[in-house]
């Protein structure tokens, strides 16, 4: 019976790393660009719930646009001279590694004002149930790094491929 037990147990383990993270392209396949609509990114981000773990993925023209972390304050007044973080080249791939609402924005012209920011809100998948279905909800701001941007050759899918290695071995090494 307790063959059977850890074998469950290591079974769990394994699908929670497989179904852990997610990638998303912001915007899909608008990208990264001035939008026609002022609420384009936020309405895109409400059919979604972000967890810590996922990574964006901002897909832009480099000449003509960036990627900047700012705080709330900047985000609502458009503020780009003092950014948490100013990403540069494209791809841009930000992983959420806290909870609560981060707030990105497009640094160039005035870009920002016609609406080329947006706000995801992190939360933490207590549940275990991989929950990536669903609206985005608002979860209190955390006290570590909200994002950080990953190396650009870096894919979700080897980020999924070491979450996935490291429970495996964790597992291996725990039940047997």
């Amino acid at each position: 019976m307790a063959g059977f037990f850890k074998t469950v147990t290591f079974m769990v383990l394994v699908f929670a790393a497989v179904v852990s993270a997610e990638d998303y392209e912001v915007g899909d396949d608008a990208k990264w660009a001035r939008p026609s609509d002022l609420e384009f990114y936020n309405t895109w981000a409400s059919k979604k719930t972000f967890l810590v773990g996922d990574v964006l993925d901002f897909e832009f023209d480099a000449e003509r646009h960036d990627v900047a972390i700012v705080t709330a304050d900047e985000y609502e007044n458009c503020e780009k001279e003092t950014p948490l973080s100013l990403i540069k080249t494209s791809p841009a791939k930000i992983m959420l590694n806290d909870t609560g609402p981060i707030y990105f924005i497009c640094t160039s012209a005035d870009h920002c004002r016609f609406g080329q920011k947006l706000t995801v809100n992190v939360v933490d998948d207590a549940s275990g149930a991989g929950g990536h279905s669903g609206a985005g909800t608002t979860a209190p701001t955390g006290s570590g790094e909200t994002a950080a941007p990953l190396p650009a050759e870096s894919t979700a899918s080897s980020l999924g491929g070491a979450s996935f290695m490291v429970a495996l071995v964790s597992a291996a090494v725990a039940l047997f």
